[in-house]
């Protein structure tokens, strides 16, 4: 007979790839709303947009870190290649670094 999984359990059986890729998700989710926010009202979406904009920069942060440590510390190597999580998470976070330097600049 087949046992329902709880949440925990699925959430014990996901890759490190696989938590990557859903920081990754949420990251560019964030980021894409934070940046129609501010064109949407000119310039103007206050602490709204920065919040989500810092969240986005953290999640894709999280997303690098969790990739790194799934390659070389644990050595985790799944159907999807390592390098996608560096490059997907990494360019997030350097667009979000580099809008938050030119915000700060301008």
């Amino acid at each position: 007979m087949n046992k329902k999984k709880t949440l925990s359990e699925k959430l014990r059986n996901l890759t490190y790839m696989q938590v990557s890729l859903g920081l990754f998700v949420f990251a560019a989710v964030l980021l894409i709303l934070s940046l129609v926010l501010a064109f949407v009202t000119g310039g103007n979406a206050g602490w709204v947009a920065a919040l989500a904009g810092i969240i986005s920069m953290l999640l894709s942060l999280a997303g690098l870190i969790v990739t790194l440590y799934g390659h070389f510390a644990v050595g985790m190597e799944g159907k999807i290649k390592w390098k996608l999580g560096l490059i997907l998470n990494g360019a997030v976070f350097a667009v979000t670094l580099a809008l938050y330097i030119i915000g700060l600049a301008a």
